[in-house]
């Protein structure tokens, strides 16, 4: 061995001593109310970021000088473990080392993105995923079959080899965490097939959903995994709802094909925490999951898989520190609000940190042909759009997190840096002071009831009846007719930004869990419940006594029994069928203004029988829109579910919750912070909850002083972050002298 040899080991061997002498422990504790990550028992601010370091023209995986808290550091499966039982781990130290010198004060996150090795078809051919005519081609993954046993304990011999590895490396205490992903654009999610196709038809797909179907759904005879056409299939033209009976496999399935790819991240996350446990390490693992919301808005995705978060949430024992998922696409253009796909108030509640991966287009993506949708034309419009998503998700309490995914080089700029680092010290100044949220207002989605009702993705996009405003390259606004997907578009989609557009901060909640976390809310707007449980229904009566508003849109409880009385039983209130298809809007009282989809009528329309306020009317002038009073609350029913701003405000205020803006732009809250996104130019009053000292964070200045509200101006489509919490003159103080950041 030579001197320089010899030296290089020794000094490594030393690093690696020195490592585990001192790693680095990281959990997930609550402060205020929410999860929040701990670093060696502290709370620590996560600013969080990916790069596609391939993308980049210099290769490297950095931010320029976003100030960067944690990085999740990626390598492709492939490059570590080719095939069975073969391991090249050196792959992880020159990726390590690429992460250490681009990002010197950031933690790492280490992605476990893992796929069964390509040999594992031929070793195990019948256990890929098949489609209804036995193909087994991947469509963009290697597509193993999620039933798989053998699979599955592969990739958790995968999982527990990297673990082991890195911990017993020198740069383990730079790892503070795991994410544990595999399946379809590595956020887990069911198997595409070819169009016009379905997925999984294979045996031990078969034998595993017999096994569920007999457990659960004991009524049902012969289960088999349904065809593309029985997904799909309509009882009647227009109708939208099934028959519980005579689609009750197709039902069975699609809770079996969420139940499984839930299985399947719970062990092998669990398998993570265990590995760290048996080596006296104390770290985050997370993965993707919890499109509830959204993942179903163009009514073809029912079937995808991530509609079993209860049993996620559940089953979860410490198993699952984080869950992760995109924004939604329809909700990213510049002029709207950032969506979260997930119930991030359940979540919360339940001790998980949600965290949206914001892969924003900013103006900095190359190839515009492929990722340019809903993309920045410029530079002030990334530097907006940075600003509005990271503000949003401190308002939520929650990560602000960057996906340089277009381009790699997509934050790249002076601006963007500038924006991270007031956003980290906002972030840390709240947890300094524990800051927390409350909203008064919840959007509550069922899982249940998208896995019972049929795939709509057949059925056209139609006009809402609506304008909505869109962005030209040049950051021009103009107009079209706004449209969307029958039922889903709107209620998973056009329902949430206009709730954010309604001045009031909004928490989104699974209508499965809310027995068991049910919050504090003035205002419940149950979006599509159309099934429920003995559970969930003593649940809500017991927010009815206590006087809460809530709404309920179109059929609730309709699929219960497929009955009147099932509707009457979850709501409190008789309700009648329309007889004949009816238009799905109606024509408001207080105006005269129409709401809902003109174009579409639907085969199952319901009223309430005596309602004791009528607001609006469907075509034939019977109750479509009405309050009844039932027990302590004033229950609202709408029979279309595309609602209006106007609409949720008066709704907002008849719950008596607190409006903090009512100028129709996108805003979120939380007890020290305001967030606005300027959907159009002008002068912007700001109602606060009590008297404060107003901070404007970007702007660098006090607004107002001893005042319970305020006045600024906004240029079009800019955003915008007040703070209004306790010492806000300090935190002017801290912006004034503003660092880069960093580990502290």
């Amino acid at each position: 061995m030579t001197g320089r040899i010899a030296f290089a080991a020794i000094a490594l061997c030393a690093a690696a001593a020195q490592s585990r002498a001192s790693v680095v422990s990281a959990e997930m504790r609550k402060v205020a109310g929410q999860p929040v990550v701990h670093v060696d028992g502290k709370p620590f601010p996560l600013l969080w970021g990916a790069v596609a370091r391939e993308k980049r023209p210099d290769g490297l995986p950095h931010f320029g000088d976003m100030p960067l808290t944690a990085v999740t550091v990626q390598i492709h499966y492939g490059a570590w473990h080719p095939r069975m039982g073969k391991y090249d781990f050196a792959a992880f130290d020159r990726v390590a080392e690429q992460y250490r010198r681009a990002n010197p004060d950031a933690y790492f996150i280490w992605d476990l993105t893992v796929y069964p090795p390509r040999d594992f078809a031929k070793r195990h051919p019948d256990h890929m995923a098949s489609d209804d005519e036995g193909d087994t081609s991947s469509i963009g993954r290697f597509c193993w079959s999620y039933a798989s046993r053998p699979a599955v304990e592969e990739l958790k011999e995968m999982v527990g080899a990297a673990i082991r590895y890195v911990e017993a490396s020198p740069y383990a205490n730079r790892v503070i965490g795991y994410r544990v992903c595999s399946g379809t654009t590595t956020e887990w999610l069911a198997w595409a097939a070819r169009p016009g196709h379905a997925k999984d038809f294979s045996a031990p797909n078969k034998e595993a959903f017999a096994r569920f179907a007999a457990e659960r759904y004991p009524a049902l005879e012969n289960p088999h995994v349904p065809t593309l056409e029985e997904r799909q299939s309509l009882d009647a033209p227009c109708d939208i709802l099934w028959d519980r009976g005579r689609h009750l496999n197709a039902i069975a399935y699609m809770e079996y094909g969420s139940w499984i790819i839930a299985r399947n991240a719970l062990e092998m996350c669990g398998h993570a925490k265990d590995v760290l446990k048996s080596l006296g390490r104390r770290k985050l693992v997370g993965t993707y999951y919890g499109y509830t919301f959204f993942l179903n808005s163009t009514g073809r995705d029912s079937w995808r898989g991530h509609f079993a978060l209860k049993e996620l949430l559940d089953g979860n024992s410490g198993r699952i520190d984080f869950l992760m998922s995109p924004q939604s696409y329809s909700q990213r253009r510049i002029g709207d609000t950032c969506g979260e796909m997930k119930p991030f108030s359940t979540l919360a509640a339940a001790g998980v940190m949600p965290v949206i991966e914001n892969d924003a287009r900013t103006h900095r993506t190359f190839d515009g042909r492929r990722l340019g949708y809903h993309q920045a034309a410029t530079p002030g419009q990334t530097e907006s759009i940075v600003r509005r998503d990271a503000s949003i998700a401190l308002c939520r309490c929650s990560v602000p997190y960057f996906y340089a995914l277009a381009s790699g080089c997509d934050f790249d700029t002076p601006e963007c840096a500038a924006v991270g680092r007031d956003i980290l010290a906002v972030q840390r100044f709240c947890l300094g002071r524990e800051i927390g949220r409350h909203a008064e207002v919840a959007l509550v989605a069922s899982e249940k009831s998208v896995c019972a009702t049929p795939s709509l993705g057949a059925l056209p996009h139609a006009e809402t009846g609506r304008w909505t405003q869109t962005y030209g390259p040049d950051g021009a606004v103009a107009r079209e007719p706004e449209k969307a997907a029958l039922l889903n578009g709107e209620i998973f989609g056009l329902a949430h930004t206009k709730f954010a557009r309604a001045g009031v901060p909004v928490d989104y909640l699974l209508a499965e869990d809310i027995a068991d976390r049910p919050g504090d809310y003035k205002l419940y707007v149950f979006l599509n419940m159309f099934v429920s449980d003995a559970r969930t229904r003593a649940a809500i009566a017991k927010l009815r006594e206590r006087g809460a508003t809530i709404l309920w849109i179109y059929a609730p409880g309709r699929l219960d029994e497929r009955s009147l009385a099932g509707m009457e039983a979850l709501t409190g209130i008789a309700f009648a069928q329309m007889p004949e298809p009816t238009a799905a809007g109606v024509v408001v009282k207080s105006d005269g203004r129409y709401m809902g989809m003109p174009a579409v009528k639907v085969a199952q329309m319901f009223y309430p029988v005596a309602p004791g306020e009528v607001l609006g009317t469907y075509q034939d002038g019977r109750p479509g829109l009405a309050m009844s009073k039932v027990g302590n609350s004033e229950s609202f029913f709408s029979g279309t579910w595309q609602l209006d701003v106007p609409f949720i405000q008066m709704l907002v205020a008849r719950a008596g919750a607190h409006i903090w803006c009512d100028s129709g732009d996108p805003v979120e809250a939380n007890d020290a912070l305001f967030t606005l996104h300027a959907r159009s130019p002008g002068q912007k009053k700001v109602r606060l909850p009590r008297k404060a000292t107003v901070v404007d964070v970007f702007g660098r200045r006090v607004v107002a002083r001893n005042a319970d509200q305020f006045v600024f101006r906004a240029d079009a489509l800019s955003s915008h972050l007040f703070y209004f919490g306790p010492d806000a003159e300090v935190l002017l103080s801290r912006l004034n002298r503003q660092t880069t950041g960093g580990l502290e």
